[in-house]
Order: structure tokens, then C-alpha cells, then sequence
């Protein structure tokens, strides 16, 4: 039975070793999900539109960034004077589609 399977350290053998600190184990862990994690950046976003929250979505346009994305749904929405706009815009990346997967 193996009750000493992880040492941090004080044992007989640990001389001259320092103890792994805390804060170098959550940066090594923050380091991975960093690394490991997509960046959504690095991808092309789509504008969706959609006549009501509950109707087909449709594709618009496609941008380089997020931020182009939202500026041109942005300006969509305002093109509509006055009361709510009649339409519904959003940005995802091109890796999602709002209509589900295809079969």
C-alpha cells in the first residue's frame, strides 16, 4: 500500500532540493490552459441575421476580427430609425453555426 505517493518536501531524501512552490505550479497550470485553449482572435467571425429571436438564422458578411464583426452589426442595427429594429444581428466565429449542426 502506497500511503507516501506525493512528497512536497522535508523527507530524508530531499536534501539541497527546494520545495516546488505554489505559485510556480499555478503559473505552469495557467501556462496550459493558455496554450491549450482556441483563440477566437485568430479566426473569422460571421454576422448573423435574423428577421426574430426564434426564426432561421442567416450569414451576412464575414470579418477578420471580432471587433469588425460587432462594428458592421453595430451599424445594421442603427440603420433602422426610431423604434427597436425589426431584425436581430450577431457575431460568432466561423467555427459556429447558430443553425445547428448539419446531418
Amino acid at each position: 500500500m502506497m500511503t507516501d505517493v506525493l512528497r512536497v518536501g522535508g523527507g530524508p531524501h530531499d536534501e539541497g532540493r527546494r520545495p516546488v512552490s505554489a505559485a510556480l505550479c499555478i503559473v505552469l497550470i495557467l501556462v496550459a490552459l493558455a496554450v491549450a485553449t482556441p483563440t477566437w482572435g485568430a479566426c473569422a467571425w460571421v454576422l448573423w441575421f435574423s428577421s426574430s429571436p426564434t426564426a432561421e438564422w442567416s450569414p451576412v458578411d464575414a470579418f477578420e476580427g471580432k471587433a469588425d464583426c460587432e462594428r458592421r452589426a453595430a451599424r445594421e442595427d442603427t440603420r433602422v430609425t426610431g423604434k427597436k429594429p425589426p431584425a436581430f444581428y450577431m457575431c460568432l466565429p466561423d467555427t459556429l453555426d447558430p443553425r445547428g449542426s448539419k446531418r
